[in-house]
């Protein structure tokens, strides 16, 4: 009888450590997702704070603290860096024509084009190795900026942007099975020179300037009157707004009017697809 008496106390026991162990590794489990799912929501918070909600590139917020990072460490080290804005041309056409979801359609590939052209494995063999895109975002609107770390001259600088004003008039938009829709865009860009240094907001003023001359609203005694503008890079250096030729075949070589660098490698314009 007492054996009997312990072999029962042995076995309920057990069973009751059985169960006991499976609530607790249910409950670590539980808590254990829990944990997952919090961060994934923190981590989704904290990209919805610095991402274009539209486009999931970055948004003006983060292009303003990377732009004060870059500028700090190029400060630092004594190196250059682009800061290349763009804008859609005629973009409210777009949407006045075709609609708003059109338009929006429109951004996100602009975006999407941007982004796969200046992705560092893609765009190291045209402007050096040693050179980096730190960024691309959204300003607002159907305007973007490109961040180019370790950018040092304007005939890379342009190379950056004339490679991606390639890339978005290479997209097509089938609105329709009638109607095909291009966009181009003009590009302006500023160089910090570490010589003779510009504050973040001369850098901004300088690439804005140089856009305006791009989109044919300001004049440059540096760009031929005859020049057809719009769907062009312009480029501030200290001579002036000056214009970054069209790229059209991979052999080319961009000569720069006013600049003291007188080479640069060849651009392979790819278009996205």
């Amino acid at each position: 009888m007492k054996e009997f008496l312990e072999r029962l106390f042995k076995r309920t026991r057990n069973q009751l450590l059985r169960k006991q162990l499976a609530a607790a590794t249910a409950e670590i489990i539980r808590l254990r997702a829990d944990k997952v799912v919090r961060d994934l929501r923190i981590r989704d918070l904290e990209s919805e704070r610095f991402q274009d909600a539209l486009t999931k590139i970055s948004n003006r917020k983060f292009l303003e603290e990377k732009r004060k990072e870059l500028d700090d460490n190029t400060r630092r080290h004594d190196e250059g860096y682009a800061f290349i804005i763009l804008d859609i041309d005629n973009f409210k056409s777009v949407n006045d024509t075709h609609g708003h979801g059109v338009g929006d359609w429109v951004l996100k590939e602009v975006a999407r084009a941007i982004k796969d052209c200046t992705r560092p494995q893609d765009a190291s063999g045209f402007w050096g190795k040693n050179k980096e895109i730190t960024d691309v975002g959204r300003l607002g609107g159907e305007e973007f900026v490109i961040l180019a770390g370790r950018c040092e001259s304007p005939e890379n600088a342009g190379k950056i942007a004339e490679r991606a004003r390639a890339a978005i008039e290479a997209l097509e938009f089938s609105v329709d099975d009638k109607t095909i829709l291009k966009v181009t865009a003009s590009f302006g860009v500023a160089v910090f020179d570490p010589k003779h240094p510009q504050t973040p907001e001369e850098m901004y003023n300088q690439a804005d300037a140089a856009l305006y001359v791009a989109k044919g609203k300001n004049q440059s005694p540096l760009v031929p009157a005859d020049e057809p503008l719009k769907n062009r890079v312009c480029i501030c250096t200290p001579e002036g707004i000056i214009l970054f030729p069209k790229l059209e075949s991979i052999n080319e070589q961009p000569k720069l009017a006013g600049s003291p660098h007188s080479h640069a490698s060849a651009l392979p314009l790819v278009a996205p697809r």
